[in-house]
């Protein structure tokens, strides 16, 4: 990985520079093999579980050695094709045979718990190979059960375990295991199957020259530089946290601030700039428009200022310059201030109705729980919460799902490249419409989108997505037509997204009640 260091100064006399090096992240192995591994492949989620969980044992601390006395559990025939099956198939196709709870399924219980899981010969008995720990992980989890010691999440204890782990892993999934896959991608069809059977084997050619790399000389030798480096910090018990992408921005603002020419920096200085970047970074990330405003009224990032303050006032004698400049921005800084009532419409924007009523919960609701920007970054305010309960319906691309809407329902369609825009019903359009003029639908769209959406009423093929997509307001009294429908294919449903992150879990407690008192019965994702 790329390297780069700022020589810090411990001190002015000292003539011996101490060296900070900030290297590569070993998560960068797992991005790269997840654009190499085919997602058509039965075991690729798996695959990619156990090649993340070998690689982050490198940042875990040490293990532990118990010495174990304990007899070992020996399986039968039908508890080794048990654990074939649970291996091998989906979770739902083996549960009714775990419940059935009799002697075998209690031995293989008691299996992921035995001490060197791991080296057990009826691995190899039924797989013809010893797995990876994330396998023996994956079916402790399924019996609610705890590895021992020697299979616990912890760093290898020599490089020679780091290399058997990567053999185990080629040698476990090369023949394939799983007989099947979930579907992927969204449903074009009513009742489409749940799982499909994809390629036999996640080892491709290219992944196969991926872990031949990995095993290299330098390869292996950086990665154990790294695990040393881990274990150090764990023994010294010093906290530190440790990302891809936020450690490179992070490094991106040093690189702006310390240019290679001025990179000889006495240690106090360098200690404001980290301090400054901190701001600059977080005040740029979290001020974003797209994002939620996290750091109002934030303490630790004002108690950062405070301290960014308090050394520039120490670096500087006449108390010029930046000196001056940090505190007048200190005092009118955004993130100190109280949040504001309302929010400003945006042009072209459409907003509901942000009047707060305290009678459904007796206590004030957000403002941001009320008002969503109908914009074309419809997603960011999904993932953030900022909304009331949704619910969202798919149909066949080839489909008019006009006959869908209703009033005050949005109609979402785009393209593999992104949303081509949102459209909001003031009443229901009928089936087979191709005139939108006189359904009031272009009031509530762009210009520049209203030739997509006349092209989508035309042919709906046309766009590779099209969703319906109802805000329940809960304040309303009559919601007993609406319902809440089953989002197949979608791992975060967008009936629920934001409960818990509007206010915690009382709030989500009293949202659910709410719904359930107005006949919204269904919560399957709760």
């Amino acid at each position: 990985a790329d390297a780069a260091g700022v020589e810090v100064l411990k001190d002015e006399q000292s003539p011996v520079p101490g060296r900070l090096t900030i290297t590569g992240d070993p998560l960068h192995e797992v991005f790269a093999l997840q654009r190499l591994a085919t997602p058509a492949a039965n075991d690729c989620i798996d695959f990619l579980n156990d090649h993340k969980d070998m690689l982050t044992r490198l940042s875990a601390p040490r293990g532990t050695c118990v010495a174990n006395s304990e007899p070992e559990v020996q399986l039968t025939d039908a508890s080794r094709q048990l654990l074939h099956d649970v291996v091998c198939k989906s979770s739902g196709s083996t549960a009714a045979r775990i419940a059935a709870n009799d002697a075998d399924v209690e031995a293989l219980k008691t299996f992921p718990s035995q001490a060197n899981v791991l080296r057990r010969r009826e691995w190899l008995q039924v797989f013809q190979a010893i797995p990876p720990r994330g396998v023996a992980a994956r079916l402790a989890r399924r019996f609610d059960v705890s590895l021992r010691s020697t299979a616990e999440y912890a760093q290898y204890s020599q490089l020679s375990d780091f290399r058997e782990e990567i053999d185990r892993m080629q040698e476990v999934y090369t023949p394939g295991r799983k007989h099947d896959r979930p579907q992927r991608g969204i449903p074009r069809e009513e009742g489409p199957a749940p799982r499909v059977k994809g390629t036999a084997t996640v080892f491709n050619q290219a992944v196969r020259q991926h872990y031949g790399k990995l095993r290299g000389k330098n390869k292996l030798e950086g990665l154990w530089k790294w695990a040393q480096i881990a274990a150090a910090i764990h023994e010294a018990q010093i906290p530190l946290h440790s990302g891809t992408v936020a450690v490179e921005r992070l490094w991106s603002q040093f690189d702006s601030l310390l240019p290679a020419q001025g990179r000889r920096v006495s240690q106090d200085w360098f200690q404001f700039l980290s301090h400054l970047i901190y701001i600059r970074y977080n005040y740029l990330h979290f001020h974003s428009r797209s994002l939620p405003s996290w750091t109002d009224n934030d303490s630790l990032l004002a108690q950062r200022l405070d301290g960014t303050i308090a050394l520039a006032s120490a670096l500087s004698e006449e108390g010029t310059g930046l000196l001056q400049e940090l505190p007048s921005e200190a005092e009118d800084s955004a993130h100190l201030e109280e949040p504001e009532d309302m929010l400003e419409p945006v042009e072209g924007s459409v907003f509901w109705d942000a009047s707060l009523e305290e009678e459904a919960f007796g206590f004030p609701v957000p403002n941001a729980v009320y008002m969503r920007v109908l914009d074309t970054m419809w997603s960011t305010a999904l993932a953030d919460g900022s909304k009331w309960a949704e619910t969202q319906r798919y149909r066949k691309a080839n489909l008019n799902m006009m006959k869908f809407a209703q009033s005050g329902m949005r109609l979402v369609f785009g393209c593999k490249a992104g949303v081509s825009g949102v459209a909001v019903f003031d009443g229901q359009v009928q089936r087979g419409c191709t005139s939108v003029d006189e359904s009031g639908v272009l009031d509530f769209v762009r210009p520049h989108l209203h030739g997509a959406l006349r092209t989508y009423l035309q042919d709906g093929a046309s766009f590779d997505f099209v969703q319906i997509r109802a805000v329940h307001d809960l304040r309303a009294a009559n919601l007993r037509w609406q319902q809440l429908w089953d989002i197949d294919g979608c791992s975060k449903p967008g009936n629920l997204q934001g409960f818990k992150n509007i206010g915690g879990n009382q709030l989500a407690r009293s949202l659910v009640a709410l719904l359930q008192r107005h006949g919204v019965h269904r919560m399957p994702y709760d």
